[in-house]
């Protein structure tokens, strides 16, 4: 561990932050600890931070004790979208008053309240996100050290592994408070899929497309996937094919404007999926759909009679459309099967919360485990 001086005297000096984000980078660190904030952003800290990323570091930062959303009023180094945000949270699992936050993803919670700590004169009480940010850091370092080969997108998803804030001020968003026990206990039994290796990944349309014998037109010949890129692929002319994910994918760092948004597009002569996707018991997260009056939101417009998915589950979805909106399908006439999901959904009407029972009301919120699936109404 690297403690670097960035400012005498608690006074913090921009020069300082520079040449520590350069020594650590040339250090090979792999966890960078930013228990500061800054209002003005600068080219050149975010070269450093860009930098670091693609050196595959995760950097872990203070969103500020403002008490103010950041996406209005922006602070940095936490404003830059390379970065873990994290503000703090209570003994109540609630987000501190004085915490700045944010809906832009990867945010989440740590303690930041009453905490005892190092002080210029020893230790004493103390609180701010600064105090929270290191939680998070060292709690990255642990997962590290188990599993060194993963990388900050999969680093991140561990990360969440703790409960949700109870009153967090912005709809549609939810963070967690980190959870070490949970992020440990469940790694035990993940593992990164060798499956999609960066060749995999970067193929087009599909992560097998281009392999002999395979078309899609079977599960022996389905079409495999590894990103979103690929999975926004299923398009016509393949929306009777049948596929297969390979990998959890984490849509927190998708740029939603450089993707169709959804499965059978935006146009008014839907395409409507008879194909069969498997799942293969892994999941989507952070999923978001917010088109106001849409019909047929949700991650498939529309699955016809001939269509399944199955083994899928989907984690902190957003859902806001208009007639027939839904977490994994605006409109079923087909088959869903062994499906989960957790989020928020929003429509004009018929909204489906859980597929299997359609709500009278105009908001509902998904909360499901295993096969239990319930309805629940949200005011």
């Amino acid at each position: 561990m690297m403690m670097l001086p960035a400012g005498e005297d608690r006074n913090l000096s921009y020069a300082g932050v520079l040449a520590a984000f350069d020594y650590a980078i040339a250090q090979k660190a792999r966890i960078i600890n930013c228990s500061f904030t800054l209002s003005v952003r600068t080219p050149l800290l975010y070269q450093r931070v860009r930098k670091a990323w693609q050196q595959n570091i995760t950097i872990v930062a203070a969103t500020g004790n403002d008490g103010i959303d950041i996406e209005q009023n922006p602070r940095y180094p936490a404003g830059f979208g390379e970065v873990i945000r994290v503000g703090a949270s209570t003994s109540q699992d609630e987000i501190a008053s004085f915490s700045n936050y944010t809906s832009l993803a990867p945010f989440m919670v740590a303690p930041g309240e009453n905490i005892y700590s190092t002080a210029p004169q020893g230790y004493a009480w103390s609180s701010g996100t600064s105090m929270a940010t290191p939680y998070v850091a060292g709690l990255a370092a642990q997962i590290i050290s188990r599993y060194p080969a993963i990388n900050p997108f999969e680093l991140h998803r561990r990360l969440r592994q703790g409960p949700y804030v109870r009153n967090y001020p912005k709809r549609g968003f939810k963070p967690t408070r980190v959870d070490g026990y949970r992020a440990l206990i469940r790694l035990e039994n993940w593992h990164v899929s060798s499956y999609c290796n960066r060749q995999r990944q970067q193929n087009r349309p599909f992560a097998n497309s281009g392999q002999q014998g395979i078309d899609g037109s079977s599960r022996e010949k389905a079409y495999t996937l590894c990103n979103a890129s690929q999975l926004f692929a299923i398009k016509e002319p393949y929306m009777d094919r049948f596929f297969k994910l390979m990998a959890d994918i984490d849509m927190t760092h998708y740029n939603y404007a450089n993707l169709p948004g959804n499965i059978g597009g935006f146009d008014q002569q839907s395409q409507v999926f008879n194909g069969v996707f498997d799942g293969n018991q892994k999941s989507i997260s952070h999923y978001r759909f917010d088109r106001p009056g849409f019909s047929g939101s949700g991650l498939f417009r529309h699955v016809g009679p001939q269509g399944s998915i199955e083994r899928l589950g989907l984690y902190d979805v957003f859902v806001n459309g208009g007639d027939r909106a839904g977490a994994l399908v605006g409109e079923l006439n087909g088959r869903l099967e062994f499906v989960w999901a957790s989020g928020d959904v929003s429509g004009i009407d018929r909204v489906w919360v859980d597929w299997w029972a359609k709500c009278a009301t105009r908001k509902g919120r998904i909360d499901s485990i295993g096969s239990l699936r319930v309805c629940l109404s949200v005011t």
